[in-house]
């Protein structure tokens, strides 16, 4: 009797730190998908440790006295807690595996749930009731432990062969955690405790491996924890560099447009006076003069109110972000210069990310006008955007087939003013505020030459699915 209070201690204590680990970690920051879902896993473990102890306390108290209607009942109801707790781990497991048949699976698990508890109801005055409890309980652990546990287990196998592919982790934990769970669903849906002591050691020694098992996936959202915390502290020092120069560039630009308004008002005020003049050529040779330092004077306000622009810092309005809304967004702010040209598009309708789909959208509108400026003179007037998941990032591709630039060239491109249009076509700022934009996000900007032209790539990171 010693031997089977210490299985019966040792698995609740087993089920119990499963539960209060999932718990009382901060799942909810989490990017991986599976970190919603481990709250029912904690429920059923938690319930499922105090059924096991309950059931202790009734094989003890049964060898004193006959079974009590009371005592049986609130078994009966503990397990059928737990169960339920269990079925709605996998009811929730399921969509995270992208099956095929998952919408069939998951009518399959609510039609046995119907007919289970139709099947109670129809019972409950036909048999007597100690046989009907044990009928129940029988039930129970067939429809619930057995087929919900180990349809439960596979999909945590499944779901770990997607996370890798994510990455975010190796399969391997997850793999682990899966045979734990159809091991332990196995034990306690197939297997009754009146068949002897051994099948009580054997539940509580694949509850003691799926305690390791789950401690091993817990291990992956630690390490995640600390990679976002590192994230954010870098993410930090960035915005507080970028504010730093904002605020220094900000002041500079200042200081240079206000003397370039004064000068250009002085223009003004000199070409009225030269008007009054009586000597034409005199006259038309001062206008011209002042033309130019007009115009250059025009230039330099300008390139200052683009610093100006730079030095801003945008507060971010984080919101869910569809890419493939904004990237359609953006091509149709462009659609009068795209009149000309074929636009090829190969989007993820599902990829999304967590940020300001406002300065997204400004991002994509520059690359894209970008890319029509660098075609504007070639015969293949063609552009192409694709968006795919890569890992933990989202990446936006947009490729033109204008020829391409030279390495020299592609170094400098998001170096701010530096520019490949003709003198007062352009600032050479586009690029180097879409940079800035993008490292906001936690992201960043990479060009490179296609065998056809340039393609420039977008990657921000990708929310949690």
């Amino acid at each position: 009797m010693l031997i089977i209070f210490k299985f019966y201690l040792f698995h609740g204590l087993a089920l119990f730190a499963i539960s209060f680990a999932i718990l009382f970690r901060k799942l909810q920051i989490s990017r991986i998908a599976i970190a919603k879902v481990l709250p029912f896993l904690a429920l059923f473990c938690l319930l499922r440790g105090f059924h096991e102890w309950f059931e202790l306390y009734t094989v003890m108290y049964a060898q004193q006295a006959e079974p009590q209607r009371w005592l049986e009942t609130i078994h009966t109801i503990e397990l059928c807690a737990s169960m339920l707790a269990l079925t709605l781990f996998c009811w929730h497991m399921l969509p995270l595996t992208r099956w095929r048949l998952m919408r069939r699976l998951r009518q399959g698990v609510l039609a046995l749930t119907a007919v289970f508890f139709i099947g109670a109801a129809y019972h409950y005055n036909a048999l007597e009731y100690f046989a009907y409890l044990n009928q129940v309980t029988l039930h129970m652990q067939w429809i619930f432990g057995l087929v919900c546990g180990v349809l439960s287990g596979i999909a945590i196998i499944r779901y770990g062969a997607t996370i890798s592919r994510q990455g975010y982790s190796k399969a391997l934990p997850f793999t682990l955690m899966g045979l734990a769970v159809v091991l332990y669903s196995l034990s306690i849906g197939g297997l009754n405790t009146a068949w002897g002591s051994s099948i009580i050691a054997l539940r509580c020694g694949f509850a003691v491996v799926l305690a390791v098992a789950t401690w091993s996936v817990l291990r992956v959202f630690d390490e995640e924890h600390s990679q976002l915390i590192e994230e954010a502290l870098a993410l930090s020092l960035q915005n507080q560099k970028l504010r730093e120069l904002g605020e220094l560039t900000s002041a500079i630009a200042h200081e240079i447009k206000t003397p370039l308004s004064s000068a250009l008002m002085s223009c003004d005020i000199l070409s009225h006076h030269l008007h009054l003049q009586a000597d034409e050529q005199q006259r038309q040779t001062s206008e011209r003069q002042l033309d130019r330092i007009r115009l250059g004077l025009s230039r330099a306000a300008e390139i200052s109110q683009e610093v100006l622009n730079y030095a801003h810092q945008s507060n971010l309005k984080r919101d869910t972000v569809i890419l493939s809304d904004v990237i359609r967004s953006a091509l149709s702010l462009n659609q009068f210069r795209l009149s000309d040209f074929t636009v090829e598009t190969d989007l993820d309708a599902e990829l999304t990310i967590d940020g300001d789909a406002g300065l997204i959208e400004q991002v994509l509108t520059n690359i894209i006008g970008n890319a029509i400026d660098a075609s504007t003179n070639t015969s293949d007037k063609l552009i192409s955007i694709h968006s795919f998941q890569a890992k933990k990032n989202a990446v936006i591709q947009i490729a033109d087939y204008a020829g391409g630039v030279s390495n020299a060239i592609l170094d400098k491109m998001m170096t701010p003013f530096f520019t490949t249009k003709a003198v007062g076509e352009g600032t050479g700022m586009g690029l180097a505020i879409c940079k800035k934009i993008v490292l906001q996000h936690g992201g960043e900007i990479v060009i490179n030459n296609n065998p056809h032209g340039l393609t420039v790539e977008v990657q921000l990171p990708r929310k949690r699915s």
